[in-house]
């Protein structure tokens, strides 16, 4: 029986990675796979060969869906995602290309809402700190990709709850989640619920319209939006990590510097020979 073409999709932090690298560490080593292929990547590839297995994350949905005959789309508790979401993209994308000065007040504004969950909203952070109202809040829904795709919720990730999808899959999967260490930095918590620790009561007002038909598509209980009585955020997945990404990030840049520079010195050295 041939392999089938695999394709994991999502909305960004809603636990692709985990899953892409679980089902390439469960595969025959007939597959080819790509992680987040790039326009280039895609245009060469020949569906006529393969199998592949390819991670993608909308909203990049592309025509070339229909060269897969197993599609998962992984949905994730929007609020959770939303969190996830902003820790990341404070740290790795965001505050490593700002001055110093909103470098700082930026990793001000999370320390202090670790400290003190209730001195700043949500809302405020995505504002203040990322510039954003909510976009990035609100996931699109490719209906006709999801007419072909098996629904996989995050929840069932964190659970190792993997029997539906290895009954669509065919085969099961390897038991460890590990993301290869390239990679490492797009795991956080590992868990859900965690927005529970960071709503405040405008947060729930503000997203609760926004985040409904997503709720009520993938299934999430749009009833439930209580926060935690007392609400605790851990410094390991919130400062320290974006601290993390930070030093990861400038460390990412130092190095093509450090390679461009000696790129430079070595093609010099070929002209004057």
């Amino acid at each position: 029986m041939k392999n089938s073409n695999i394709l994991v999709i999502g909305a960004p932090k809603s636990g692709t990675s985990a899953l892409f690298f679980k089902i390439k560490r469960s595969v025959s080593k007939d597959y080819i796979s790509f992680f987040e292929p790039t326009e280039d990547d895609i245009d060469k590839l020949d569906f006529t060969k393969g199998p592949y297995l390819i991670k993608e994350v909308s909203p990049h949905y592309k025509d070339w869906h229909k060269n897969f005959s197993k599609i998962i789309y992984i949905a994730r508790d929007p609020r959770d995602r939303l969190i996830s979401s902003i820790v990341y993209g404070a740290g790795f994308h965001k505050l490593p290309g700002s001055g110093f000065k909103d470098l700082v007040n930026g990793i001000r504004i999370f320390s202090k809402k670790q400290k003190d969950p209730q001195s700043i909203s949500v809302k405020q952070i995505m504002q203040t700190v990322l510039g954003l109202e909510h976009g990035g809040a609100k996931s699109r829904i490719d209906l006709q990709l999801m007419e072909k795709a098996f629904i996989f919720h995050y929840e069932k990730l964190v659970l190792n709850d993997f029997a539906g999808l290895e009954g669509f899959l065919g085969f099961q999967l390897y038991e460890k989640n590990n993301v290869e260490k390239q990679f490492a930095r797009v795991i956080r918590t590992k868990s859900s619920g965690s927005w529970r620790n960071w709503f405040l009561k405008e947060d729930v007002i503000y997203f609760k319209p926004i985040f409904k038909e997503y709720f009520e598509y993938f299934g999430y209980d749009f009833h439930d939006w209580n926060t935690n009585d007392t609400q605790i955020i851990s410094k390991k997945e919130s400062i320290y990590y974006i601290m993390k990404l930070i030093h990861e990030k400038k460390i990412s840049r130092l190095r093509k510097i450090k390679s461009k520079i000696e790129d430079y010195f070595l093609k010099l050295k070929r002209q004057s020979l």
